[in-house]
């Protein structure tokens, strides 16, 4: 069950607290600006008259920014100019000019370098860029700007910063599903908006904690905060509290209390379609689908998955065009149209890809913007030291003319201006040896500054090189068994062959999908640890259970083959690791094993306990590797794979996913093996009881 839960709304580009557009507030400001004497006081207002405007007219908002510079350089209002440069920087952003944003507020960071108060004047450029960076999906450079700017507010004792940026940040770990951390953030929020009594942040950080224990699958926790949302929330919107009901209605739906999500679900739609708000349809009618999918009343289902692909379509909103077609895909299949049900899976996966491709596009630029802006840092750092030095040799170049002329003015005094000039000849050839010794230091930071670019250019083209492998994979490995796929459904689609046919032939269509779908899942866990990193979240459990579980997937894959499938690890072998990872390399070791195993083979898998971890095993008595391969089975790129007995397809993607995983979850992994004899694929894990 999958609940789109965006707070991007919430997310305020300003680090402030939104407020609706306020007419007697505008009036008032106006007021004030028309009557200011000083410029600086004209700036200030301006700055506030902006914040208003922001949110329903930015063309306004530049015209006032422009303003605010023009009269904070003419007065040489610091403060003012990095607002004026923040305000732009937001409009940019807005209009779509990424590029123009950044160089904006970079621009006022470097003014407020120049000020003694940089670190406060910089507090609203980098919240600023901390909200950019996270909307555009670059989350390690959105933590680190909204980092400085929860600094800089504790410093300041600004709690209203920091109880809006504390929810941002909360919903910032939400979506890189790290829901624990998200929780911390939250519930620190939930504190301080409950302090200034802010009914609107009250129940913002309420729906963040509940969302996080819905994704943790606390659906009892989660519907006590929405509930207490949804009590706060009376005094808001209609809207907003049809929002609320929607949460509920998952909640119940995840406990399986289908008459009460039903409820939840129908009443937040009736209120949405009342105030004609088309697009927050769409989490009533996702829900309102999966629920009758649940119940088998798939007409139903259908219905408001049609509806919700409609609207979904005229939004272009990809995540729920993608949702819809697998509801109705679903749908279809269940009532025996398969026509009906593989147009719908078509658009799902079309739109799968899609995304993703979005996913990479983003990756991909936000690595160049990240080498770009740190490039630009360094070299106004290797300016601002070079410009002191030229300052204070300057300054020494006057004192050794002070010191000449000095020691010309009078000869009465001639033998006691040069005992001085002899002590200021010493203490100058100690300036000169430091000045030396600075200029040393600027040249060995421009050599680890051009080490540094060398670097991320490296990391730019890996990246790069990912993305080539990703086409080139699904270009040549994929496109063969999909053509195949498609070329059996367009016969019975035409009557060339009879059901009958096509059922005889289902097995071996079944397995052939299940390969797809096995190397598709490959294939996009590995380009997502490429663009995102690698995560663990390792937990206690029984790796006999796991192995059981793993090997049910591939009974069908065991008979066709008629290979036995022996699963010899003891109960309650217990270690910590993540499961999820460990699941994906027991799959992708033993189909490797299934794969290269011709019938009637054997495939065993056993545990061996050593003092503080467990030794796994899964051994076949397959075609065996060579030894030039089996040097190479384990590097960090794809590697290209050959077919199998039964002539099966591979990208050379799982045994580098399965060493990225058991690396990360603290163990080791190779393997043996003898050309014709089979081979013996060993991994270790941490024992759970440790």
């Amino acid at each position: 069950m999958k609940i789109s839960y965006s707070l991007l709304s919430a997310i305020c580009l300003v680090c402030t607290v939104a407020q609706a557009q306020d007419k007697t507030v505008l009036d008032s400001l106006n007021k004030v600006q028309a009557k200011a004497k000083h410029d600086t006081t004209k700036v200030l207002v301006l700055n506030e008259i902006s914040q208003e405007y922001i949110n329903h007219n930015p063309d306004t908002v530049w015209l006032f920014a422009k303003e605010m510079q023009q009269l904070s350089e003419k007065s040489s209002f610091k403060r003012g100019q990095v607002l004026s440069c923040s305000l732009q920087g937001i409009v940019y952003f807005i209009q779509g000019k990424k590029k123009e944003s950044i160089q904006t507020l970079q621009k006022g960071i470097r003014i407020a370098e120049t000020s003694p108060q940089k670190k406060n004047l910089a507090l609203p450029i980098y919240g600023t860029l901390g909200n950019i960076y996270f909307i555009e999906g670059n989350h390690p450079l959105a933590l680190e700007y909204m980092q400085k700017t929860l600094k800089g507010y504790e410093i300041l004792g600004n709690e209203q910063g920091m109880a809006v940026l504390l929810s941002n940040m909360g919903h910032l770990y939400f979506t890189e599903k790290e829901y624990q951390k998200a929780l911390k953030f939250y519930q620190k929020s939930l504190k301080l908006h409950q302090k200034f009594q802010d009914t609107q942040g009250i129940v913002h950080a309420l729906e963040g904690i509940g969302v996080s224990y819905n994704k943790l699958e606390k659906f009892d926790t989660a519907l006590h905060y929405y509930q207490t949302a949804l009590d706060k929330a009376n005094s808001l919107s209609e809207a907003r509290q049809a929002q609320m009901k929607a949460l509920i209605g998952f909640a119940h739906l995840g406990k399986n209390d289908y008459a009460q999500a039903q409820k939840y679900f129908e009443e937040s739609l009736k209120v949405q379609r009342d105030k004609s708000l088309p697009v927050q349809l769409f989490n009533n009618l996702d829900g309102l689908a999966q629920l009758h999918i649940k119940i088998k009343n798939y007409p139903k289902a259908i219905q408001y998955a049609e509806e919700g692909l409609s609207i979904a379509q005229k939004y272009q909103h990809l995540f729920f065009v993608q949702e819809f077609s697998k509801h109705l895909s679903i749908a279809h299949k269940a009532q025996n149209s398969f026509e009906k049900a593989l147009e719908y899976h078509e658009l799902f996966q079309q739109t799968t890809d899609s995304l993703f491709s979005v996913e990479k596009s983003k990756a991909i630029a936000n690595l160049e913007a990240k080498v770009e802006i740190e490039n630009k840092e360094k070299e106004i750092k290797i300016l601002n030291q070079k410009q002191k030095f030229l300052k204070k040799e300057k300054e020494l170049q006057q004192y050794i003319l002070y010191v000449v002329l000095a020691g010309l003015a009078s000869v009465l005094v001639f033998a006691y201006f040069t005992f001085r000039s002899r002590q200021k000849e010493r203490k100058t050839n100690k300036l000169v040896s430091k000045q030396k010794g600075e200029i040393q230091q600027i040249n060995e930071e421009l050599i680890f500054s051009n080490k540094t670019l060398n670097q991320q250019s490296q990391e730019l083209k890996t990246l790069n090189d990912a993305k080539d492998k990703i086409f080139a994979i699904i270009g040549h490995d994929l496109r063969s068994p999909v053509n195949s796929l498609y070329g059996l459904l367009s016969l019975l689609k035409d009557n060339t062959i009879s059901q009958e046919q096509f059922l005889q032939l289902s097995n071996s269509l079944q397995i052939g999908v299940a390969g797809l779908y096995f190397t598709l899942n490959n294939l996009l866990q590995w380009a997502y640890n490429q663009m995102r990193g690698l995560s663990t979240d390792p937990t206690k459990f029984d790796v006999s259970k796991v192995e059981d579980a793993v090997g049910e997937l591939f009974v069908e894959v065991a008979k066709s083959k008629s290979i036995t499938l022996k699963n010899l690890i003891p109960e309650d072998t217990l270690v910590f690791a993540d499961k999820d990872q460990i699941t994906l390399v027991f799959r992708n070791i033993i189909n490797n094993a299934l794969k290269f195993t011709p019938k009637n083979g054997e495939i065993t898998i056993s545990s061996q306990e050593e003092a503080d971890f467990y030794q796994m095993k899964v051994q076949d008595n397959g075609l065996g590797i060579s030894p030039e391969t089996l040097e190479k089975l384990f590097q960090d790129a794809p590697m290209s794979s050959k077919r199998g007995t039964n002539n099966e397809t591979g990208t050379g993607l799982g045994l580098m996913l399965c060493k990225d995983f058991i690396q990360k979850n603290g163990g080791q992994i190779w393997a043996e093996s003898e050309e014709q004899k089979g081979s013996s694929f060993y991994f270790t894990l941490p024992k759970g009881e440790n």
